[in-house]
């Protein structure tokens, strides 16, 4: 796994999966289907309860906005940077999902075609992954 510290991580292989620090997107704004999120939440216990988990770790850091969100079917975390949604870019974020791999269940963002998600921290560490996601989209 990746060595970590308190403001750094070195990106290292696992099983030909990438753990290093989250991708910023500069992408369109996520869609807000509450309805389609309620029927989501229902099927994918397990990761509402990690992504409520890491919400509010991330919220308690006033300069970060996070919203749960469905996309594709599954639930997904988007973390913006409130100096960015003040300017009303909402294109600037860092999109959080779950991926079950290497038999433990991880955050992970998205990451090159080939390669596959990048790895953030185990699911069990959202301390870890809130603050992996807060360096990468602060400076």
């Amino acid at each position: 796994m990746g060595q970590h510290s308190r403001d750094h991580t070195r990106p290292t292989r696992a099983r030909n999966a990438l753990i290093s620090l989250p991708s910023v997107q500069v992408t369109p704004a996520p869609p807000r289907n509450q309805a389609l999120l309620e029927i989501v939440k229902s099927v994918h216990g397990e990761r509402m309860g990690a992504y409520a988990a890491l919400q509010a770790r991330l919220l308690a850091n006033t300069d970060l906005m996070a919203v749960i969100v469905e996309a594709e079917g599954f639930p997904f975390l988007y973390v913006y940077r409130v100096a960015d949604l003040r300017v009303g870019n909402r294109g600037r974020c860092v999109r959080v999902g779950c991926v079950y791999y290497a038999e433990t269940w991880w955050y992970v963002t998205p990451g090159a075609p080939a390669a596959g998600p990048n790895l953030v921290a185990p699911m069990s560490d959202p301390a870890a992954a809130a603050r992996i996601i807060a360096g990468a989209l602060l400076p």
